[in-house]
């Protein structure tokens, strides 16, 4: 029966043992790059198996955490060195920014009990903003755009707790996939013409928004879509 002692590993069995620790993180990172190459190119933000609690499952930390702890680091940074806000109001009750951490809870606690809407796919949702009571998680892939059905759950989500509580709608950094979603919302509530006033607006309250040139065709899709579907 093996039974291995402590008092048995030596510097020299630790130093043989670097080679295979390397190969291992050579075979995790070029599985994890080719996963997320899939992912990116097929649109498939289920890749990291995100559940509807917010959590990340156990085996998605182990093969993709280089690319969580890129992610965190973004944040992070983001958070520290930073001057623009965590979040902002678009409308009495709706607020859009990035991603909080678990230490921020004292940010909202003035807005409690909030929706959230949530729309990252690598981030697992802090404790305290999955239990606010209303709670969606809707992933998408940092930089792509939403897709049809994104927009109109989304938009659905927001028309639906509004009026009755605090919506908070982010993504990782509120710069992209959030800002796609809110620039859909001022354009059909009348608040903004088009696309490109509503990015525009949004840019005015946090500076670091920047839509993708396929993010703003997305928005500008779904909008006409639901033009043509007006009665005449």
């Amino acid at each position: 029966m093996f039974n291995l002692q402590f008092n048995e590993i030596t510097p020299d069995s630790l130093e043989a043992a670097i080679p295979l620790l390397l190969l291992l993180l050579a075979f995790n990172g070029v599985a994890t790059g080719m996963a997320l190459t899939y992912a990116f190119y097929a649109r498939q933000p289920h890749i990291f198996q995100k559940g509807s609690d917010g959590r990340l499952p156990f085996f998605s930390w182990v093969l993709f955490w280089p690319y969580f702890l890129y992610n965190y680091a973004v944040l992070l940074a983001w958070r520290f060195f930073s001057r623009e806000p965590a979040f902002a109001e678009v409308e009495p009750g709706l607020y859009w920014g990035r991603r909080l951490c678990w230490d921020e809870r004292r940010r909202i606690a003035h807005l409690e009990p909030l929706a959230v809407l949530d729309l990252t796919a690598e981030y697992a949702e802090p404790e305290f903003m999955r239990e606010q009571g209303e709670y969606l998680r809707l992933p998408i892939l940092d930089m792509t755009p939403p897709r049809h059905r994104d927009f109109e759950r989304a938009l659905q989500f927001i028309r639906d707790h509004c009026q009755r509580q605090h919506v908070y709608v982010h993504c990782a950094l509120g710069h992209g996939r959030a800002a796609a979603i809110l620039a859909a919302y001022l354009v059909q509530q009348g608040r903004c013409a088009n696309v490109a006033e509503a990015e525009a607006w949004l840019r005015a309250r946090r500076p670091g928004v920047r839509l993708t040139r396929a993010q703003r065709k997305a928005v500008a899709r779904f909008l006409q879509h639901c033009h043509n579907r007006q009665p005449t």
